[in-house]
């Protein structure tokens, strides 16, 4: 922690001048904001600065790492013991971080799906698809026939 700037055996020392600081300047603590007190008081106080931004950085509650070993005990059951810890972090990534199915929109991927690859995967069937609207309402049949 030294070589980053942070001397823990400051902090105390720190926080009873940064206390009095705040009293003295006339400013009212419960209208006060953690990132006026930063910029007014940064120079002397960098340890008690640096603890309070860590300790503010911390989640509030453990719901979001509960969720996630909910979400890993029902994958990784009795039947798919033998998954590998990439492929579990990579579900876990993506269920984490996908948008709300309710939210998604499929077409531009399946576009993109079915215009890349060492070869075209059907040919005829971005014909249809206007950018303008963004919508294909026959999703990819040319003359009523499927391809």
């Amino acid at each position: 922690m030294a070589t980053a700037g942070f001397y823990p055996d400051k902090v105390e020392e720190e926080w009873k001048l940064l206390k009095s600081l705040i009293y003295a300047c006339g400013c009212q603590v419960e209208n006060l904001q953690w990132s006026d007190v930063n910029k007014r008081f940064q120079e002397g106080h960098t340890n008690i600065l640096a603890l309070v931004d860590i300790v503010l950085t911390l989640p509030a509650s453990s719901a979001d790492a509960k969720r996630g070993f909910s979400e890993l005990k029902m994958t990784k059951s009795d039947w798919r013991c033998r998954l590998r810890s990439s492929v579990l972090n990579d579900k876990l990534t993506i269920h984490f971080l996908s948008e709300d199915i309710a939210d998604y929109d499929p077409m531009p991927a399946t576009y993109l799906w079915n215009s890349c690859g060492p070869r075209q995967r059907r040919p005829l069937y971005m014909d249809d698809y206007s950018e303008s609207d963004g919508e294909d309402s026959d999703l990819g049949q040319t003359d009523g026939k499927s391809i």
